[in-house]
């Protein structure tokens, strides 16, 4: 895509007209048209800038390089042709995005084709609002221009219908990506249990010493004493439950010790 826009120099000399060139991810900029074999006055990869489209001012988008360092400020003539821009460095930004993904293997790419769908569908937000702010502007003008209010229902329209198209291929990969499409599932260790695909846990391990007074030889442990006349508990072991006797039947009251270390907890 190329085309005549309108490029922020400086406060001196303001807008001035630029030759643009959108040549795959390569954006560059010339004094003319006539100027082209000259050489560029300047050119970016689409790919490592981000594209925000102005809130206010609608004919307005501009390029952000890598942390802000240097932004491109542009303007073009008409509303359409600032989305006929957007939409297509955002879809060359994707394409060579995707590009890339590939070389680095299938889990790069599905990650790399996120970001680059969340990017264009950063951009088609932004240039949903400034559609939505140029309409409401125009409605709530003293002498409404019906031909611009329909020109700007046309131009949300369209932006709607790609950002929902975005929108839904950005979930599909977001869902294949959480779900890890193209990876071996993990087998439980253990498949004594078919309803379950944890392994059990194991046996908590019988200590002697939690039955007499003597202190814990663990290094510094809490050691909490209670009558054994619990009230009715439940706790579960892997897949079972084990539920302490009745009250009625713990004729002999002994002392149970909680004892817990930094490491580890005894019943």
């Amino acid at each position: 895509m190329q085309g005549t826009l309108c490029k922020w120099t400086n406060y001196m000399s303001g807008w001035q007209q630029r030759w643009v060139v959108l040549d795959g991810s390569t954006l560059a900029y010339y004094l003319a048209a006539t100027e082209v074999h000259q050489g560029c006055r300047g050119s970016f990869k689409v790919t490592s800038c981000d594209i925000h489209v102005h809130p206010t001012d609608h004919l307005r988008f501009d390029i952000v390089m890598p942390g802000g360092r240097q932004v491109l400020y542009l303007k073009a003539s008409s509303t359409v042709e600032r989305q006929q821009w957007v939409v297509a460095l955002g879809t060359s930004k994707q394409e060579e995005e995707g590009n890339i993904g590939k070389l680095l293997g299938p889990s790069l790419d599905q990650q790399v084709a996120v970001r680059s769908k969340m990017a264009e569908l950063q951009a088609n937000c932004q240039l949903l609002f400034s559609q939505v702010s140029n309409m409401r502007s125009a409605a709530f003008s003293p002498s409404p221009d019906t031909e611009s209010m329909q020109e700007v229902a046309t131009l949300i329209s369209h932006t709607c219908d790609k950002f929902l198209k975005i929108l839904s291929e950005c979930m599909l990969l977001s869902t294949a990506s959480v779900r890890g499409v193209g990876t071996v599932p993990a087998t439980p260790t253990d498949h004594s249990s078919p309803t379950s695909s944890f392994a059990p846990m194991k046996p908590l391990a019988r200590v002697p010493h939690l039955l007499s007074d003597k202190p814990s030889p663990s290094p510094h442990p809490l050691i909490l004493s209670f009558p054994i006349s619990l009230p009715p508990f439940t706790t579960r072991l892997g897949n079972e439950e084990a539920s302490p006797k009745s009250t009625d039947e713990q004729t002999h009251s002994l002392p149970v010790h909680l004892v817990a270390t930094p490491h580890q907890v005894y019943w």
